[in-house]
């Protein structure tokens, strides 16, 4: 047998160590909570004095205020570019993941795979996941749109918050993506409390996240530390409805446990950052390992197919303030992955597979902050990434397939104008963007475009902030799109690059007094794509990525939220009416766009009595959704309700969370028997689906204990 086999068996010893020294570091930071509740007070106090005054320059995404979430999600919503900020507080369910997070901004949707631990992909305002850039901490995951990244290998409690731009982002992050950029945000100068918390949950499901930190000072400046491991894992048996591939015939229809659907993950995020008032420098390290079985689609059972990853991450990024107006910024990383898939019985896709692929990119970023007068900024930047692939047939004989790689390189000038202070802010952008595939003994691919964008930002009277965009963008096919993977998908390198244009616009008011604050967002879009590409599913259920001529996506966003002493809730709502196939093949002409919801709702009501009780209800749904550009496979409404209680009798004491998802056990819905010719009276029962055929999970428990040692009281 290969090395593959004989290696599966065994564990990461490594990573078994850490978990024990970390352990240990929980007592040893047990102090750190008097030095880190100290820091809070003051940004407190500090914004007690000047939350009305705030200095316009701040409002950049280079000048984040240190310690206040607050702060963050206000700047986020006075930003030009229809950006969206959540922290990731008490406010979060332990068991929530990047994934979850992201389904509660407006124009956002995440497809699944089905079940807890199973792969997760944003979407936004209709675009697929590749043309969404992720970011962690300004570290690019999908350099030019080359990969989808899966949400759930994100550890989402090492982050500070999420911030979203649904289109026009800046050049930094990824600037020219079509459906705009996703950035984890971690704080150097908030200290992370030492943390430990352990659950369980239905379908064996199991999580232990450790996370620890240390700042120490230096002369002019601090030093920190943070080290944060997760360890989550599921059988992932959960009940699911079938129609045993009957789709006419009910009397076959039964109730049976999701197969081969169980995975072990690790987690790890540690930064070192050097922090000094002429230079900062941090090294971020991100490791990952996952390994577990592969389920079936639609009505297909597995019980051999299984996939494993082990990933690592590291990018050293450094900041320099050259003078008063002048300041260099610049970083380097290396991501290696290899991905390991085994389907030796043939149970997924066509044909048996057993391969190993690896990937390498290297990823380097340089810029200059300049700001000649104090109304205006210029950073010109260039960002390059070197991508190499190769994969390893094992069924073959271990054979090597031709070695894949892309070159990329993104010149571009960013101008942020405040010609009225912070009444007015006008934010352009005008790049050059280059993409160069390759394969041996096949010719290259290349790509050149140039991609203007500008967004405007004005606030007539306080709390009050308009806003509107226009940019193009560009994104080049995936290694995946042009070659395939795992059987279930088949390359076509006839793919032409998608590109689009975009125009947004809307208005966010906010308010506050006393313990009294909210905001309200009302926006829409147009967006117009030529040659998306989308999977399309073919007889054999096998998806085959197609240019599909010209989309129009339109919808409009509307988000709202409140937060009083005892009371906190929010509102999303998405509507995408105007999403049509204006231009492809025939019978697709008219039809709506595949996997672009029609209608999004999400909605939060908690009450809260701090530090004591939480109690938060969360709701999700979304409906006319299709698989397909024939619209001939429509997806069942998803009605979804969660409760999250939170139970903690001291601030010191450790606390308990009971976190209970699909309250009314919602996993089996009604569908038209033929959706282009919809008759009320002619519908099948379903599984609510999400991605190719992959079953949601209906009603699931997770109990968490969780411990800060030396809170503040």
């Amino acid at each position: 047998m290969c090395g593959w086999h004989q290696e599966r068996s065994d564990g990461p010893p490594s990573w078994v160590g850490l978990l024990g020294a970390l352990f240990g570091l929980m007592t040893l930071f047990g102090g750190v909570g008097d030095v880190r509740a100290h820091d809070a007070s003051d940004d407190e106090a500090d914004d007690s004095d000047d939350s009305d005054d705030s200095d316009p320059d701040e409002a950049d995404e280079t000048v984040v205020v240190i310690g206040d979430r607050a702060r963050a999600e206000e700047e986020a919503r006075r930003r030009p570019e229809s950006a969206f900020a959540k922290p990731v507080d008490d406010s979060v369910p332990p068991t929530a993941t990047v994934a979850d997070v992201l389904q509660d901004v407006a124009g956002a949707s995440v497809r699944r795979t089905g079940g807890p631990l199973s792969p997760a992909f944003v979407s936004v305002r209709g675009s697929s996941s590749q043309q969404v850039a992720v970011f962690v901490d300004g570290v690019p995951l999908n350099s030019f749109g080359a990969a989808s990244v899966d949400l759930s290998q994100l550890p989402l409690r090492a982050f500070d918050r999420v911030e979203v731009y649904r289109g026009f982002a800046p050049p930094h992050l990824g600037g020219f993506a079509i459906g705009g950029a996703v950035d984890l945000v971690s704080d150097p100068l908030q200290e992370p409390a030492p943390r430990l918390e352990v659950g369980y949950g239905s379908f064996q499901t199991r999580r232990v996240v450790l996370s620890a930190g240390r700042r120490a000072p230096l002369r002019g400046g601090l030093a920190q530390v943070s080290a944060h491991v997760g360890y989550l894992g599921t059988h992932g048996d959960f009940p699911t409805f079938s129609n045993n591939g009957t789709f006419y015939d009910d009397t076959d229809d039964v109730i049976r446990r999701r197969a081969n659907n169980h995975r072990d993950q690790l987690l790890g995020l540690f930064q070192v950052a050097l922090l000094t008032p002429r230079f900062d420098l941090r090294i971020l390290d991100a490791p990952l390992w996952s390994d577990g079985g592969v389920a079936g689609a639609y009505n297909t059972d597995t019980r051999e197919a299984r996939s494993r990853t082990v990933q690592n991450l590291v990018h050293t990024r450094a900041t320099w303030r050259i003078a008063p107006a002048v300041t260099l910024l610049g970083g380097v990383g290396w991501r290696v992955r290899s991905e390991l898939y085994e389907d030796l019985l043939g149970e997924v896709g066509v044909g048996t597979q057993d391969q190993r692929n690896h990937r390498n990119s290297i990823d380097t970023d340089l810029s200059f902050l300049l700001e000649p007068l104090p109304w205006l900024e210029v950073r010109p930047s260039v960002r390059n990434q070197l991508l190499f692939f190769r994969g390893v047939d094992l069924v073959g004989g271990k054979v090597q397939g031709p070695l894949r790689s892309r070159v990329g390189t993104q010149a571009a000038i960013d101008a942020r104008l405040l010609p009225l202070g912070d009444r007015l802010e006008v934010r352009g952008a005008f790049g050059v963007l280059l993409v160069e595939d390759r394969a041996e003994g096949a010719e290259s691919n290349l790509l050149v475009d140039v991609l203007p964008g500008i967004a405007v930002a004005a606030s007539p009277a306080q709390g009050v902030t308009l806003r509107a965009s226009v940019a193009r963008s560009v994104r080049a096919p995936t290694f995946v799109e042009l070659f395939g993977d795992r059987g279930s998908v088949v390359g076509n390198s006839d793919l032409r690059p998608e590109r689009g244009s975009q125009v947004d616009g809307g208005v966010n008011l906010s308010f506050g007094r006393g313990d009294l604050r909210g905001a309200v967002e009302l926006g829409g879009y147009v967006r117009d794509v030529t040659d998306l590409i989308a999977l399309v599913p073919n007889s054999a259920k096998v998806g085959v990525p197609q240019n599909l001529g010209r989309v129009l996506l339109a919808g409009a966003e509307t988000y709202g939220e409140i937060k009083a002493r005892y009371v906190e809730g929010s509102v999303a709502l998405t509507l995408n009416p105007g999403n049509r196939i204006l231009d492809g093949e025939n019978g697709t002409v008219g039809n709506r766009a595949p996997h672009v919801p029609l209608w999004q709702a999400h909605a939060s009501l908690a009450f809260v009595l701090d530090p004591w009780v939480r109690v938060q209800w969360r709701f999700s749904g979304q409906g006319g959704t299709y698989d397909s550009p024939s619209n001939f496979f429509g997806q069942a409404a998803r009605p979804l309700h969660d409760l999250f209680i939170r139970l903690q009798p001291h601030r010191k004491a450790p606390w308990i969370g009971f976190d209970l998802r699909n309250v009314f056990n919602t996993h089996i819905g009604d569908a038209y028997r033929n959706p282009l010719r919809p008759d009320p009276a002619d519908t099948v029962r379903v599984n609510l689906q999400d991605f190719r055929g992959q079953p949601l999970p209906g009603r699931s428990f997770m109990l968490t204990v969780g411990w800060t040692p030396g809170a503040s009281s």
